[in-house]
């Protein structure tokens, strides 16, 4: 795994812990709740999966 897949995955599971961590401290709206916290969490998870995903050859 390159140095770069390690960075992405790291940054995105910090990412997952913020997001977690504002949705149990802040008080936020229901409204809020349903924009901001999914709004947060889709660029962290989409950087771990790019991470983790494999390097496919083109056929």
């Amino acid at each position: 795994m390159s140095m770069t897949k390690i960075v992405m995955l790291v940054v995105g599971f910090l990412g997952l812990l913020s997001v977690f961590w504002i949705g149990f401290h802040a008080e936020l709206t229901l409204g809020m709740s349903f924009l901001a916290i999914p709004m947060m969490l889709l660029p962290s998870l989409f950087l771990m999966l790019q991470a983790l995903q494999n390097n496919l050859k083109r056929h």
